[in-house]
């Protein structure tokens, strides 16, 4: 199992050639096994950093996020993230929700 910070995830889906060959390892061994798993505080802050011009995707970020999510070797808690993507006004408006327990 692996858990991808928000930068890895941004080059693990758009920029592959930014990840060392350690981090390129781990994930694709992760891929075979199917536990590539991302927070889901991480689709906020890919909204924020787009809505901050801090990173520009090819697509809009509810789009790029759930394309994300339906790769097949991709964990998330998806429920969460679909909460964000509903929102109208999001990110400005967004609201994070978090597993306890």
């Amino acid at each position: 199992m692996i858990v991808l910070d928000t930068h890895a995830w941004l080059w693990w889906v758009s920029n592959p050639e930014l990840l060392g060959q350690q981090a390129t390892l781990a994930i694709e061994k992760a891929v075979k096994e199917k536990t590539v798993h991302v927070s889901s505080i991480s689709a906020w802050e890919v909204a924020m950093l787009v809505q901050k011009r801090r990173l520009q995707l090819t697509m809009d970020v509810r789009d790029w996020v759930l394309r994300s999510e339906a790769l097949p070797s991709f964990l998330s808690f998806p429920w969460i993230m679909h909460l964000q993507c509903r929102q109208r006004a999001w990110p400005a408006n967004c609201t994070v929700i978090l597993p306890t327990g």
